[in-house]
């Protein structure tokens, strides 16, 4: 099985197929690959769990506010929300494949087809984590406050990078393209394109979350306003 295939896996499993994958692939599941995976699992439960308070929200706003009923969540959206955890290990699986593939072809061109040959897996993917590229890759997918309250405590390493502009700009750029494109482009009209590799676009992605919380508690449904009552002279 691919090492993509089997990283995937071991993040599905349940603990006893966990230790299955673990006692027959060791070279491959070292205790530092373990943890890492452990912790990527938590953070896709929590965003699955920020999902589903996300799906709660809406369905109560809708039914609070007495809204038609085509606005209510589809069958169908329910079960792609309730599959996000699934649908990120499965990309995961495929952009880890990718970079695989991508590292080993490098390998060939410098070293020759010899080079192929003695290739330790163990080292190939234990240090995955470590890569910057590979991790703001897998952190692309998920909601951009999910990466500023969740991904950056991870570790002081992913900490700095996502706060390096040389190594992040290009990803808070496309974090803000993706969930806040109104506040994109009206920032790039205004401000101009340099804005596109000169602005801050981490701090840019901060204000926006801020912003559109500060929107959702403004605009909640279910407050009640005092009645004005006029007295007759």
């Amino acid at each position: 099985m691919e090492i993509a295939a089997l990283l995937a896996q071991y993040l599905q499993a349940p603990p006893p197929q966990q230790i299955a994958l673990r006692t027959t692939h060791s070279s491959l599941f070292t205790d530092d690959v373990v943890a890492s995976l452990d912790a990527a699992r938590l953070t896709l439960r929590e965003a699955q769990e920020r999902s589903e308070e996300v799906r709660r929200d809406v369905t109560n706003i809708v039914r609070g506010a007495d809204l038609p009923d085509g606005l209510n969540l589809t069958n169908e959206e329910l079960r792609a929300l309730s599959n996000t955890e699934e649908m990120m290990i499965s990309r995961f699986a495929e952009h880890m494949e990718a970079l695989l593939s991508q590292r080993l072809m490098c390998a060939h061109e410098l070293h020759g087809k010899d080079a192929l040959l003695p290739v330790n897996q163990s080292n190939t993917v234990t240090l995955w984590y470590q890569q910057s590229s590979i991790v703001l890759e897998i952190l692309s997918f998920l909601p951009v406050e999910c990466t500023l309250g969740v991904a950056e405590e991870v570790c002081m390493l992913w900490q700095n990078w996502l706060g390096d502009p040389s190594l992040s700009r290009k990803f808070w750029t496309d974090c803000v393209r993706r969930e806040f494109t109104e506040n994109f482009h009206m920032l790039v009209e205004s401000e101009g394109k340099d804005l596109l590799h000169n602005g801050d676009w981490r701090m840019i992605a901060m204000i926006c979350c801020t912003d559109d919380d500060d929107d959702d508690n403004n605009n909640g449904v279910g407050s009640e306003e005092t009645p004005v009552v006029e007295q007759d002279n």
